[in-house]
Formats: C-alpha cells, sequence, structure tokens
C-alpha cells in the first residue's frame, strides 16, 4: 500500500468512528474531549514514534 493510501485509509477510519461513534472507542473518547486535546495526543504519539525509529527496534517503531 502506498503511503497516500495508507493515510487516506487512517483518515477514513477515523471519519467513520466519529460518525458512528462506537462504544468502546478511543478515537471518539479522544475527539470528544476537544481539539486541544487531539493536539496533544497527536503531539504525544508524534513523539513516541521519533523516539522509537531512533532508539527502539523496528518492531517497536512499527508497534508506534
Amino acid at each position: 500500500m502506498a503511503n497516500d493510501q495508507i493515510i487516506n485509509e487512517l483518515y477514513r477510519v477515523i471519519v467513520d468512528r466519529i460518525e458512528k461513534k462506537p462504544n468502546n472507542s478511543y478515537t471518539v473518547e479522544i475527539v470528544s474531549k476537544g481539539k486541544g486535546y487531539v493536539a496533544r495526543k497527536v503531539g504525544e504519539e508524534s513523539v513516541e514514534v521519533i523516539v522509537a525509529s531512533l532508539a527502539e527496534s523496528r518492531e517497536r517503531f512499527i508497534s508506534e
């Protein structure tokens, strides 16, 4: 799958969860807390990916 396809699929899944609001959806939980919270979570996850790419195993990087 090409990089743009991965991003498009991720976007589709996020929008689908926001629209359908399934029970126990972590995505819905985060979005319901507002844009500031979403931005903070995206930032935290981004840092984790960067650290894993530099200092962790390939498996850990992939899991992030």
